[in-house]
């Protein structure tokens, strides 16, 4: 279980408020111990929200609310908040990136198409700095490989492999990282 640990020097508890004033009683020279979650963003790129028509090709039934449910449960009892996002629109993606760049521990995304060729993805990546983990997907899903990923060179993993599984291990990578 992934837990940051922070110790603060100074606790503020708030008091009942006198005509509209907020006070606070402040206790000094004790460390109280604050578990802060890991949050990770997740970005299903361009088509996945047509997975399950997808799947069929490949033989299995697959759908994205199948992905975001088993990602929700696997999180459920650890320390991790997720922000799921999916678009086709690249500018929805960047303002997802960018927006979220503060808040997230680490960055998991099926990039699909655009991991041929949407550099302006790649460059929000870049200034974000967020770690991030690339799912490409095999057995008949997509015709994607590392090697032709813009993504490669910036993620800290890329996992390859059936969709139903992938997304876990990112999220397991992730943990690891952060």
């Amino acid at each position: 279980m992934h837990i940051n640990l922070i110790f603060e020097r100074i606790i503020n508890f708030p008091s009942p408020s006198v005509n509209g004033e907020r006070k606070f009683k402040v206790l000094l020279g004790h460390f109280w111990p604050v578990f802060i979650p890991m949050k990770i963003l997740v970005l299903h790129g361009p088509n996945l929200n047509l997975l399950g028509s997808i799947s069929i090709h490949a033989k299995q039934r697959t759908t994205l609310d199948k992905i975001n449910k088993a990602l929700r449960l696997h999180v459920r009892n650890s320390e991790i908040n997720l922000k799921i996002s999916q678009t086709h629109k690249v500018f929805q993606a960047i303002n997802f990136i960018q927006r979220n760049r503060n808040w997230a521990d680490g960055f998991l995304f099926a990039p699909m198409a655009w991991a041929r060729y949407e550099y302006s993805i790649l460059d929000a990546l870049k200034v974000s700095d967020i770690p991030s983990v690339q799912l490409l997907f095999s057995n008949g899903f997509d015709d994607i490989e590392e090697k032709s990923s813009i993504f490669s060179n910036l993620c800290h993993s890329t996992i390859i492999g059936d969709p139903n599984q992938i997304y876990i291990d990112g999220i397991d990578i992730l943990k690891t990282i952060s």
